[in-house]
């Protein structure tokens, strides 16, 4: 029995050995055809595509083909050569893989974390079905490679409608939900905000910083926070809640964000006095203020220049951003 038992075991060790997942390579491109099936001009075709792709969405997208899964199973071995490769950016993991297994008659798309929402199994399941695998059937492995990736970098460009492959069979009726006061007044008082409304409010602003250093006494920063603070929480609640007023949630949260405005006053005010201003009137005060240049400083508060750059893009590959794969995607076969 103990025999037995321990050939079975060892046998089983050694055919998952000889059948296991092995990584057919480093990647040299977002296309990598290891079993040879793609014609040349055809290959540096989707090359381009996929790094025009990578450029403008940020969504690294890898095609590979092999010719044979020695053993595995599709599933594994896509989501073990996404994690190999780091496919897609490590920020974002708006990666995808397209894996293809001759011999196998097997393909997969491997969908990262990033591209869940808009990349639905449903969806790469259905571009399979429709573009590649009829082509794959009759032999022609580029035509539907090139098909098949045409329509996912068509919709990641937003070129082509994911609603032409998820239109719900049953129409429902539209549901008409009130527009909440938020939304009716960014749509409709949007222009009287930003051109009337905003500059008004820096004005104030400032009015209340100059009347706060002046001032010797703290109370002014606690009252005017706090008083701003139970006001914005009570229109939010009014606007998006459907609580109840005098629930103990609601006080209770009125009641926090009050207490915490007025103590964040209070110590806005007293740093603001300390320090106190040179300006003997409050039209110095603006003036001295509209004359700075490379920033402005108020009090405690230092609002200086920034730099913001961007990462260059370069038609060589430089290999994958260091991705992980949602476990999302579809699987067929031909």
């Amino acid at each position: 029995m103990v025999a037995t038992l321990f050939l079975f075991v060892t046998s089983t060790i050694s055919v998952k050995s000889v059948y296991a997942y092995k990584n057919p390579g480093a990647p040299t491109g977002f296309a990598d055809d290891f079993a040879g099936v793609i014609d040349q001009d055809s290959e540096q075709q989707l090359e381009s595509s996929l790094t025009e792709l990578e450029q403008q969405t940020g969504v690294e997208f890898s095609v590979v083909t092999v010719k044979s899964l020695g053993g595995d199973t599709i599933e594994n071995f896509a989501h073990s050569l996404f994690q190999d490769w780091g496919i897609g950016a490590k920020a974002s993991n708006k990666g995808l893989l397209l894996l293809i297994a001759i011999k196998d008659h097997r393909a997969r798309f491997e969908v990262g974390y990033g591209l869940e929402g808009t990349l639905t199994d449903l969806l790469t399941s259905k571009i399979q079905q429709q573009y590649m695998i009829p082509q794959f059937k009759a032999g022609d492995y580029t035509g539907g490679i090139k098909d098949a990736i045409g329509q996912v970098v068509g919709i990641l460009k937003g070129d082509v409608s994911v609603d032409t492959y998820q239109t719900p069979e049953v129409v429902d009726q539209p549901v008409y939900v009130p527009v909440s006061i938020w939304s009716k007044i960014t749509s409709d008082f949007f222009p009287f905000f930003l051109y009337l409304i905003f500059p008004s409010l820096i004005f104030f602003f400032q009015l209340i910083v100059y009347s706060m250093a002046r001032s010797k006494s703290y109370w002014m920063g606690g009252a005017l926070f706090g008083g701003v603070g139970l006001t914005v929480t009570e229109l939010l609640f009014a606007g998006f809640s459907n609580a109840d007023p005098f629930s103990f949630f609601k006080l209770g949260t009125v009641g926090l964000v009050s207490v915490f405005c007025t103590c964040l006053g209070l110590i806005i005010d007293y740093r603001l006095s300390k320090k106190g201003v040179t300006e003997k009137s409050f039209a110095e005060f603006i003036k001295k203020g509209s004359a700075q240049t490379g920033g402005s400083s108020i009090g405690f508060l230092d609002i200086s220049d920034s730099t913001f750059g961007g990462d260059s893009s370069s038609d060589s590959f430089g290999g994958f951003g260091g991705g992980s794969s949602g476990g999302g995607g579809s699987s067929s076969s031909w």
